[in-house]
C-alpha cells in the first residue's frame, strides 16, 4: 500500500501567477515614465515642427496651386495675403457655362452641359471669331435658363467677343427687381458691370465698375471678374480698371459674396445691337482662407500676387523689378530684442534661440495708422552669425530686404523688448516659380 508524497506549499498572487516584488514594480513605473517622457518630448517636437514647416509648406503649396491653375486657364491667377489674419486666399477660375453660338435647332442654341439657350429674335451669322456668331438688333436676346451654376456667390468671371454696332446694351446679365445678382454691360462705348453683393457685416453693397473702350463695328474679348475682393476690368485681355472696396463710396470688407438672383433667367445680349460670341461664365475659387497655425508670424513684400496666363508674375500689376517673398516668424524660435547697432549686431534677451550659422529674422515694431490705431509690422533682417564673446549677439545685419515695411508707414522704430523671429522664407521668380529662400542666398 503505497503513500501519497506531500509537496511544500508555494505563495501565489491571482490565478496562480507568483507575486511581484517591491523592487520589480519599482523597475517597471520607471520604465513606464521614461516612455512617456519621451512621448512628450516627441510630440513636442513633432508640434514645432509642424508649426515652423508646415506653415512654410502651406504657403507655398497655395502660390504653387495658383500658378498652375493660372497655365491650365491661361487666365492668370491672384494669391491674396492677409498678414493680420494668418491667411491667404489663392484665386482661381473655372468654367462653369459657354456658348459658342454655331447653330440654333428648334430656336435654341447649344451651351456646355446641356445648358442651351432659347434665342429670342437673335440671328446666325456667319462672321464670328470662331466660326458663327449670332447677331443681336437691340430687342434680341438669348435665355440661357435659371441654372444653379450661373450663381456663383464666391466670385466670378464673365466673358465674350463683341462687335458693337452702337454703344450700350447687356452682354451677359442675371438681376431682379430686388437688386439681386449681377449685370454685365456697355455704358456707351465703356465695358461696365455691376455686382450687386452683401459683406461680411450683412450690409448690401452694389459694386459698380466702368472703364477703357469698346470699339463699334470691330471684335473685341471682354471679361470681367469680381472675387470678392476687387473687380476688374479687361478689354482684349488688358486690365484696363481695377475697383477694390476702399475705392467704392461705402467700402466692404472682404470678402463680399454676391446676392443670386436665383428666380431669373441668365440673359445674353438683351438690349445689345451688334454681334456677340464664345460667351462664357467663370467661378472664381478661393473665398475660403487658408488659415496658418496659431502663433505663427506672416509677413509679405506683396499683399496681393499677381500670375498671368503663362505662370510669370503679372508685370502690368506687379512691376518689372518686384521683389516678392512670404516670410514666416517661428513662434518656438523668439526672443526680445534688447539692443540693435546699425548693421552692426543685433542683441537678444534672455537667451539666444537662433541658429549660429546665421539666417532670416522678423523683428517686430509697434506704429500708428492713419486712422490712429496701434499696428504691429516686420522688418525681414539678415544676420550672418554670432559672436562668440557673446552668444547673444547676431552680426552683421543686413536690411536689404525691407520692403516688408512699406515707404508710407515711414521707418522702423525698434524698441527694447520687441520680439524677434526666426524666419522663413518663401521667394517668387519672375517666372513665377516659388522656391524656399536660404540665409546665404543672394
Amino acid at each position: 500500500m503505497s503513500r501519497a508524497r506531500s509537496r511544500p506549499v508555494r505563495a501565489v498572487s491571482g490565478a496562480g501567477r507568483p507575486a511581484f516584488t517591491m523592487v520589480e514594480m519599482l523597475v517597471v513605473m520607471g520604465i513606464i515614465t521614461i516612455v512617456a517622457a519621451i512621448t512628450v518630448a516627441s510630440h513636442v517636437s513633432i508640434t514645432r515642427r509642424n508649426a515652423r514647416e508646415g506653415a512654410i509648406e502651406t504657403i507655398m503649396n497655395t502660390l504653387r496651386q495658383a500658378r498652375m491653375s493660372a497655365v491650365d486657364s491661361g487666365r492668370g491667377a491672384v494669391v491674396r495675403i492677409d498678414p493680420e489674419a494668418r491667411a491667404l486666399y489663392g484665386l482661381a477660375s473655372n468654367i462653369e457655362a459657354a456658348w459658342h453660338f454655331e447653330q440654333i435647332v428648334d430656336g435654341e442654341t447649344p451651351g456646355a452641359r446641356g445648358m442651351d439657350g432659347v434665342v429670342s429674335g437673335a440671328a446666325i451669322h456667319p462672321d464670328g471669331v470662331l466660326g458663327l456668331c449670332l447677331e443681336f438688333a437691340g430687342g434680341d436676346y438669348v435665355d440661357c435658363g435659371r441654372y444653379p451654376v450661373y450663381d456663383q456667390t464666391g466670385g466670378i468671371r464673365l466673358e465674350a467677343w463683341v462687335r458693337p454696332e452702337t454703344g450700350g446694351g447687356t452682354i451677359l446679365a442675371k438681376t431682379d427687381d430686388a437688386e439681386r445678382g449681377y449685370a454685365f454691360y456697355l455704358d456707351g462705348d465703356a465695358l461696365a458691370a455691376t455686382f450687386y453683393a452683401r459683406d461680411d457685416d450683412d450690409d448690401d453693397t452694389p459694386i459698380s465698375i466702368s472703364g477703357g473702350e469698346v470699339r463699334t463695328r470691330r471684335w473685341s474679348h471682354v471679361a470681367v471678374e469680381f472675387d470678392g475682393f476687387e473687380a476688374r476690368l479687361f478689354v482684349n485681355d488688358t486690365l484696363v480698371e481695377r475697383l477694390d472696396h476702399e475705392d467704392t463710396a461705402d467700402g466692404w470688407e472682404p470678402p463680399a459674396r454676391i446676392r443670386p438672383a436665383t428666380r431669373e433667367s441668365l440673359l445674353i445680349g438683351e438690349g445689345f445691337e451688334g454681334r456677340i460670341d464664345e460667351a462664357r461664365l467663370l467661378s472664381v475659387a478661393g473665398g475660403e482662407p487658408v488659415e496658418l497655425p496659431t502663433g505663427v508670424v506672416l509677413a509679405t513684400s506683396h499683399q496681393v500676387i499677381y500670375f498671368d496666363g503663362q505662370g510669370y508674375l503679372d508685370v502690368e500689376q506687379m512691376g518689372e523689378d518686384a521683389n516678392v517673398f512670404v516670410a514666416v516668424g517661428d513662434p518656438y524660435q523668439r526672443a526680445t530684442l534688447h539692443q540693435i547697432d546699425g548693421d552692426n549686431y543685433l542683441e537678444v534677451r534672455p537667451e539666444n534661440p537662433f541658429p549660429t550659422a546665421g539666417g532670416m529674422l522678423l523683428v517686430a515694431s509697434e506704429y500708428e495708422d492713419a486712422e490712429g490705431n496701434e499696428r504691429i509690422r516686420y522688418e525681414l533682417v539678415r544676420y550672418e552669425g554670432v559672436d562668440e564673446d557673446n552668444p547673444r549677439r547676431l552680426l552683421n545685419l543686413e536690411r536689404a530686404l525691407h520692403e516688408v515695411i512699406r515707404e508710407e508707414d515711414g521707418a522702423a522704430e525698434h524698441e527694447e523688448g520687441s520680439d524677434v523671429y526666426f524666419a522663413r522664407l518663401a521667394r517668387v521668380g519672375p517666372t513665377g516659380m516659388v522656391r524656399r529662400r536660404r540665409h546665404d542666398d543672394d
